[in-house]
Formats: C-alpha cells, structure tokens, sequence
C-alpha cells in the first residue's frame, strides 16, 4: 500500500484519530462516494496495526448482508453475529442464541474490527454497538457512504 500516492497521510491522519495509546475502546468512520479509496485505507491500517491486537477481523462488504424475508430483525442480527464471532475468534459455522454473545466473548480483548461497507444501521446495532462489547484498547473501524450511520 506504500506505493500508492497519498495514502500515507490518510493512513497517519486515521492513526491520529485511533488514538493508539489510549486504553479506550475507540471507533472512527470512514465515509464517501463509492469507490474513493474508503476499503483500500481501511485494509492498510488494518495490515499495519494487526499485530498490536489479540484477535483481527476485516468483515468485507458488510452491505451485502442483506436482511432475507424469513428472519425478523432480531433474527437478522443473530445471522450477523454468527458471521462475526466466527471470523473473530476463528471457530467456522457458530451458532449463538443470545444477541449478548459478543459481549461476553469479546469484552475482556482487544481487538481491532473493520467493517467494510456498512449500508444499514441494524448492521453497526449488531456488531458494534456499544463500546462495552469490546475490552480495553480495542480499536473499530467502519467504512460506509452515508455519513449519518456514523453519528447515530
């Protein structure tokens, strides 16, 4: 990612508002037009900082977890979760009941969490909602075009 013109001041520019030393779990939003170059800043900081963390998770277009007709909202954030906790704490095809699940898994580390697209507000209730979810130093990152998601 080094090679491509004007990163590196985006990229020290998002480490800035990350604040790195602090102990606080911290979120930033990045947001414009499709195709600006939200994933490509997104994936390098997420390639750069990975090592300060516990366990990683770049979620990939988030978007396309779109809401299918037989799940209720509820429903819909329980499939979203099982993507998550799967990805997270790499254990394939998990099933959980409970919306608590990431809370009680991830609470105690610290994780760094990108996510990668995010189109609707359902999608950040389930998998970020509150910075209590995640433990000391944690780090979330979310990439989307609708710049009112983030200041819900």
């Amino acid at each position: 990612f080094d090679n491509l013109v004007g990163i590196n001041a985006h990229i020290r520019e998002m480490e800035s508002l990350l604040c790195l030393e602090s102990t606080e779990v911290k979120m930033v939003g990045i947001w414009g037009p499709a195709g600006i170059g939200k994933t490509t800043i997104a994936r390098a900081l997420f390639n750069r900082l990975s090592e300060n963390f516990q366990h990683t998770i770049f979620m990939e277009n988030v978007k396309g977890s779109h809401w299918r007709s037989e799940l209720d909202a509820y429903g819909f954030k329980l499939r979203l979760q099982e993507q998550f906790l799967s990805e997270v704490i790499d254990h394939k095809h998990m099933k959980i009941h409970d919306l608590g699940l990431v809370k009680e898994r991830l609470q105690d580390l610290k994780v760094l969490v990108v996510l990668d697209d995010v189109d609707k507000l359902e999608q950040l209730d389930a998998l970020v909602k509150q910075s209590q979810w995640f433990g000391s130093g944690s780090r979330i990152i979310v990439t989307t075009e609708n710049k009112h998601l983030l200041r819900a």
